[in-house]
Parts: C-alpha cells; structure tokens; sequence
C-alpha cells in the first residue's frame, strides 16, 4: 500500500511541469490568435508631407500659415495653367515678365513673385524638391524657376508658405516657398479638352491634356501631357484701340508717322504734299497726309496701331 501511494506521488510530481508547460502553450496561442484582431483594429495614419520643414514628419503641423490650392480649386475656377493658379493669390502682389511681355529676355517662360519681390526670391519645389532654374537669366540679371512645363491636370494641391523661410530652406525663400504636388500612383487614361475666346472676337485658345499611369507590383508609371494655344487680341479688333483717334488726348489724335521729310536745320516735317499718295495703299489704304501739333505735316496711318 505504502508503495502505491509513492509511485503515485512520484507520478504525480513528474506530471505537473509537463501539464504547466502545456497550460503555458495554450495560453500562448490564445494569445496570438488574439493578436491579429486587436491589430487589425489599429488606426493606420496617411502620410503627410509638411512644406514648414525640411525633416519628414507625420501629422506635424508648421508655424506659418500654410495656403493650400487643390485640385478641384483649380479645375472649379477654370485656370489655365500653374502660373495663373500663383498669380490669382493675394500675395502675389508684384508683376512679373511672362509669355505675353513683349520684349523680355524669356519670352516663352512663366513665373511668380510673392510679395512683390523678384522672382529669384521665391522658392519653387515639386513634392518637396527643389526644380531646375530656366536656362536663361530673369530680365537678364537673375535666376528663376518656370512654371510652364507644369500640367495642371498632373497637380493634387499646391501649398504656398509666405514670408521669410531662408531659415529653413535658405536665400532663395525669401519671398516664401511654393511646393507643387503631382499625383501619385494613377490608373487608367484621362483626357481633357477645353477652348475658349472673347466674344468681340481675338485671344482663341485651346488647351489638351492626357493624364494617366499604371502599376504592376512595385513598379509605378505616372504621365501627363499639356498642349495650349492662344491667339493674340489686336489692336484693331477693339473699338477703343482701332485707331489713334480713341487716344483721350485730343493733341495726341494723329496717324502713326508712315514717312516724313524731316528738316535737319529747324527739326520741323516739311510738308510732303501729294507724294503721300505713294504710300496711300499702306495699312489697308489707311495712310493719308496728316498732321502733327508742333512738327508739320507728314505720312502717316491713323489706324496703324490696329497691325502692330
């Protein structure tokens, strides 16, 4: 009898790590199967790319006021092009030389000045790099950005940070940053067309966009192309500009000068008479004898600025 009750007893004490062990495995995997639940309750945070800083951080929020243009701001006011988006702002308050200055040192480049200073002092990035200065000098003196090669179709938001961030992404901030942001990760092909003009006719314009991408495993191909087109408005398909006699100035209501005869000695046009004839089938059989307060008669066209 004693030695049933030991080997019990013996039995009994080499069995119970064994049956800890196996109680210590259970709860284990009631536990991992309770793992995947409670992550997949787990809030996942999108990534957020802050302007206000060069550090990539999440969910950060800068000092400076942030303006932030989407979109659908963009396709909902109908702007042609990025650099229209800028300009519309209130704080671009200083004029720039854009494709439709005549006479400047790049005529086919757009830009934008904040705060009325040039525009080498506004900083220009796309998805937080900066882009490559044009390859000719603003007004011949100075380095700027261009925003034509832009697709309006291709940007998701474009943030302005105002006022003084050389601190942070150095001289060229002075005036603010502008950080464009292009869409990410497309799929499909998307087409969009749109014309427009003026109903006293001139400045037709034409505007084609092709917007698209795919994606294959960890591969990610995203495209934009941008056609646009504008007419010029001339003079003369205006009424208040057709011709020289629209000039508010009474003194100042005479031809452009088409051909004079200039006196080298009193500096005075000699009257050239019925020679002005010769030159009578100019500008659309414009050009007449006319007369200059002060100077004399000569050639000239009083609807000559309508063909410039």
């Amino acid at each position: 009898m004693d030695r049933k009750l030991l080997v019990t007893a013996i039995c009994a004490a080499l069995a119970w790590p064994l049956a800890a062990t196996q109680a210590h495995a259970q709860e284990a995997e009631a536990a991992q199967e309770q793992q995947p639940a409670q992550e997949g309750e787990a809030v996942e945070l999108d990534r957020v790319l802050v302007t206000g800083s060069r550090i990539p951080r999440a969910q950060v929020e800068t000092a400076s006021p942030v303006i932030t243009i989407t979109a659908e701001d963009i396709q909902r006011q109908g702007f042609r092009n990025v650099s229209d988006v800028l300009r519309a702002q209130p704080l671009a308050t200083g004029a720039v030389q854009d494709n439709q200055y005549a006479g400047s040192f790049t005529s086919n480049a757009t830009t934008i000045s904040l705060l009325g200073l040039s525009p080498s002092f506004t900083l220009i990035l796309m998805d937080g790099r900066p882009l490559a200065d044009y390859p000719l000098l603003y007004n011949g003196q100075s380095n700027f950005t261009d925003l034509t090669s832009i697709p309006t179709a291709m940007v998701e938001r474009i943030e302005i940070l105002p006022g003084n961030q050389s601190s942070i992404y150095g001289s060229a901030a002075i005036a603010g940053v502008v950080n464009i942001i292009l869409k990410k990760r497309l799929e499909g092909m998307q087409l969009d067309a749109r014309v427009g003009g003026y109903s006293d006719g001139g400045g037709s314009n034409q505007r084609l966009q092709l917007t698209g991408g795919n994606n294959w495993d960890n591969l990610d191909i995203t495209y934009g192309l941008q056609y646009s087109h504008q007419k010029p408005i001339y003079m003369r398909q205006r009424d208040f500009t057709d011709t020289t006699d629209d000039n508010p100035n009474p003194d100042l209501r005479y031809g452009s000068r088409t051909f004079i005869i200039l006196n080298g000695i009193t500096g005075q046009y000699d009257d050239p008479g019925v020679g002005c004839d010769n030159v009578a089938a100019n500008f659309d059989g414009t050009t007449q004898r006319d007369f200059r307060p002060g100077r004399g008669f000569f050639c000239g066209s009083r609807a000559q600025p309508g063909y410039a």
